[in-house]
């Protein structure tokens, strides 16, 4: 079984505005912070010939979890996201295929971000999947990993907000 998250915002700010300060990474390190990760650091940035650009990034997260998960995950589980994103389009909007790759937590999650003219200026639209490894808390797992997903970008797309 898989949960999905997806979370829309939409900022006044253009969707150039929006993905100069979300592709710059000391403030990609800042929204994670933002959302309560720690050590958070971008490790890799590539930008390719045809206007893709690859980054790559690492935190550490922790979370109250359920009794039985809890269990599974000593301390913060340890994250690389890598996110590739496609290059500009002729309306600005620009979108990203990411995965989540997790040293303590037996998850897989990956997803896709978008911005993209909309609204009094920019749309942001992240959606997601959760899917666990865990025989018999698979289900409990994806769920409250999907909810914390959720809950996070919210934190990070509120200190967007605050920083255009």
């Amino acid at each position: 079984m898989t949960s999905r998250f997806r979370h829309e915002t939409e900022f006044a700010a253009r969707p150039d505005q929006v993905l100069a300060v979300l592709l710059d990474p000391a403030a990609h390190a800042a929204r994670y912070a933002a959302a309560g990760a720690t050590g958070a650091e971008v490790v890799d940035v590539d930008l390719g010939a045809d206007g893709t650009l690859t980054f790559v990034s690492r935190r550490a997260e922790s979370g109250s979890l359920p009794g039985p998960v809890a269990r599974l995950v000593r301390g913060a589980a340890q994250l690389t996201q890598t996110e590739r994103w496609g290059p500009v389009g002729p309306d600005g909007s620009r979108t990203a295929v990411w995965e989540v790759a997790t040293k303590g937590v037996p998850v897989d999650i990956g997803g896709t971000t978008e911005v993209r003219p909309g609204g009094a200026g920019t749309r942001l639209v992240e959606a997601g999947t959760v899917t666990a490894r865990v025989p018999l808390l698979s289900g409990v797992i994806e769920k409250v990993a999907a909810e914390q997903s959720a809950g996070k970008l919210g934190l990070e797309w509120a200190w967007l907000a605050e920083h255009l």
